[in-house]
Formats: structure tokens, C-alpha cells, sequence
């Protein structure tokens, strides 16, 4: 009989709307922090695809570009490797922290602050990839432009599931129901 008292009330629970609405923002906030994690690695790969497939296409708009050492061309080379790097640990954190939250653990709102300025950025790099695409269509530019705007929605998605699974908690650590 008291286990039929506590099924009940267990089920009441899990079917309260705001259980269900703290569910499926649990279930989107693992889903973005998943793809925030994914574009970290896709932007290496793009970047390095894009230097071996064709550096005519990076270097040959640079006038002089013959006259460049080997020195100039390592620390061009040591300087984007740094950017990538804090790229892919900039979406590391972001990724992780979000999976952790999702997860029913306690987190801070730093990384929603550093979502935020990623997804600021993102509207910088899309509104670039669009000029050029304007400017001069090419397929990879287009695939390009759709994967930035891919990115920044799943950023904002991932910010909207987070700030309303802290609103719903109020901060505090809620098991995971489901």
C-alpha cells in the first residue's frame, strides 16, 4: 500500500508540466552541447581541409607571398594552430559544461557567458561568409555560410534550454527524471 502511495505521487510528479518542460530542455541542452562539441572538431577539419586542398586559395590574394620565409610561414602556421586550439577548447567548455547541466549537476552561468560572446562571434563570421557569398557565389562558401548558421542556432538553442532549466531549478541540483 505504500509503495502504491509512493508510485503515485512519483507519477504525478513526472507528469507535472513543469517536470516535462524541465525533461525536454534537459534533452535539447544535451543535444546542443553534443553539436557545440561536433562543430569544435569541424572547424579544425574545415580549416585544415581548406589549407592542404588549395593555399592558392588563402595565400594567392597576398601580394609578395613568394618572399615569405620558412619562419613567417611556421609562425602563420604556429598562430592559426593557436586560434583553433582555443576555438576547439572555447567549444570544449561550452560542450561539456552543458551535457554535465543537462545531466541534472549543478553549473555555473560562465559558460552561458562564453556561449553568448561564441554565438556573438558566429553572427560576425556569418554576416563575413554572406558578403562573400554576395560577392562571388562558390558552393564551399555556401555550405560554409549554412554550417555557421547551423552553429549559432544550436548555441542559441543550447542558451534558451539552459537559462529556462535554471529558472525551473532555481540554481539547485534536480535529479534527472528520464
Amino acid at each position: 500500500m505504500e509503495s502504491d502511495v509512493k508510485l503515485e505521487k512519483k507519477l504525478r510528479e513526472e507528469n507535472d508540466p513543469k517536470m516535462i518542460r524541465l525533461r525536454k530542455d534537459r534533452n535539447i541542452l544535451m543535444t546542443a552541447g553534443t553539436g557545440v562539441l561536433f562543430f569544435g572538431i569541424w572547424s579544425i577539419v574545415k580549416t585544415c581541409t581548406g589549407l592542404f586542398e588549395s593555399s592558392s586559395d588563402y595565400f594567392g590574394d597576398i601580394q609578395g607571398i613568394e618572399e615569405f620565409g620558412m619562419l613567417e610561414i611556421i609562425l602563420a602556421a604556429v598562430f592559426v594552430s593557436l586560434i583553433l586550439s582555443f576555438d576547439l577548447l572555447v567549444r570544449i567548455y561550452i560542450g561539456m559544461n552543458s551535457r554535465a547541466e543537462a545531466g541534472g549537476k549543478r553549473k555555473g552561468s560562465f559558460y552561458l557567458v562564453v556561449a553568448g560572446l561564441l554565438a556573438f562571434a558566429s553572427v560576425f563570421f556569418l554576416n563575413i561568409e554572406l558578403m562573400t557569398l554576395v560577392k562571388e557565389f562558390k558552393l564551399s562558401t555556401l555550405v560554409e555560410t549554412i554550417v555557421e548558421l547551423t552553429s549559432l542556432i544550436i548555441l542559441i538553442e543550447l542558451m534558451i534550454s539552459a537559462i529556462r532549466i535554471k529558472a525551473v531549478t532555481g540554481g539547485k541540483r534536480v535529479k534527472h527524471a528520464g
